[in-house]
């Protein structure tokens, strides 16, 4: 099983917060934490692996994570 890092997000006073990653890949940690996840792919494919759902991701893909969901 892979492992899962609980991740502590803290942005006080801000009812969300907005990350632009520019990679060439991802190779992130699996993660956690308490708040929810909107992701938009603007340009790419691959692999999603998102609690037992493994899917192909393309450009253009947007997913909302639930809380507590690896």
């Amino acid at each position: 099983a892979m492992r899962v890092k609980e991740e502590h997000v803290t942005h006080s006073g801000q009812s969300f917060r907005f990350i632009r990653l520019e990679l060439d890949s991802f190779r992130g940690e699996r993660h956690r934490h308490r708040q929810l996840e909107l992701t938009w792919i603007e340009q790419g494919a691959g692999l999603r692996f998102v609690g037992s759902s493994v899917e192909a991701f393309e450009s253009d893909d947007l997913v909302l994570l639930g809380p507590h969901v690896p």
